[in-house]
């Protein structure tokens, strides 16, 4: 039977102020589902009693203009969210208003000296970047507004940034979780990232040296390891280990193609019937937590 504790993420909106050239976040969706249709989905996820907590996600959902009212939705149930995004609209304000309203909030870093960031696409289009020393700030700040909260670090691993090392960083600003995923190939005939991916062997490379940095030993069957106040989730292997449901509202299915397969419409269709049709495998889902 399916586990009943589950993380379900939502991917409220497709665009991003980015251009990472990873990328999976392609759902075929020019248009932003407004809240009220993500307040029908939450409902037919949350009356599932499958799930424990909701993770919103994008593109970048700080661009969906009515996010908090989708996070707000959703904490009515008393279910936990939590947050992935880049940062970049993340305001002084922004933090004060919201942030006691996540029990984690997860940025996307995959480098920090301008010139990989770029590389990487992960930039504005004019450029602009996030310095160590701001993401820096947002962490002190979201801390200090919300002592309770946990800050996540999620980082691809490709081509681009195989030879570098946020050790330092994660160290320096005691993150709680630190995820390195290694980049899968996305192809859906308009994006397609293949070119930049990396083999075991490099992804392995980049996690022993980042782990060594930590003062933790490397085993290549392992996921999760604990560097002090840090846990450490490396992710080989990613298709079939997460519940998404993209911009477009449809329960997705990663692992039939190099894109996604749309299970159901989750605004119209049964959720928990659509679980029983996604190729979902549990012991990669329950290996990072």
């Amino acid at each position: 039977m399916l586990n009943q504790n589950l993380k379900v993420n939502l991917h409220v909106c497709e665009y991003c102020n980015y251009h990472c050239a990873h990328c999976f976040a392609k759902f075929g969706c020019k248009a932003t589902l407004p809240a009220e249709n993500w307040k029908v989905i939450a409902d037919n996820v949350i009356s599932s009693g499958r799930v424990r907590e909701i993770n919103i996600a994008g593109g970048e959902p700080l661009l969906h203009p009515q996010m908090m009212e989708i996070v707000d939705s959703v904490r009515a149930y008393g279910i936990p969210v939590s947050l992935v995004t880049n940062g970049s609209l993340m305001t002084t304000d922004w933090i004060k208003q919201n942030g006691t309203k996540f029990k984690t909030i997860g940025f996307s870093v995959d480098a920090l000296t301008p010139e990989l960031q770029r590389t990487v696409g992960r930039c504005t289009n004019s450029g602009a970047v996030i310095s160590p020393e701001e993401f820096g700030r947002k962490i002190s700040l979201l801390r200090e507004v919300n002592p309770e909260i946990r800050i996540k670090i999620n980082t691809v691993v490709s081509q681009v940034n195989k030879f570098d090392n946020l050790a330092e960083f994660i160290k320096l600003w005691n993150v709680d979780r630190w995820k390195l995923l290694k980049m899968q190939i996305f192809d859906d005939g308009i994006h397609c990232n293949a070119g930049i991916k990396v083999s075991d062997a490099e992804y392995d490379s980049y996690v022993s040296r980042a782990l060594h940095s930590l003062g933790v030993k490397f085993s290549p069957e392992q996921v999760q390891y604990q560097a002090g106040q840090t846990q450490v989730i490396a992710e080989r292997l990613l298709k079939g280990g997460y519940l998404m449901i993209g911009a477009n509202g449809f329960l997705l299915d990663d692992t039939k193609n190099a894109s996604y397969t749309k299970i159901c419409d989750c605004q119209k269709e049964n959720f928990a019937e659509g679980l029983k049709q996604l190729t979902f495998y549990e012991d990669l889902y329950q290996s990072r937590y």
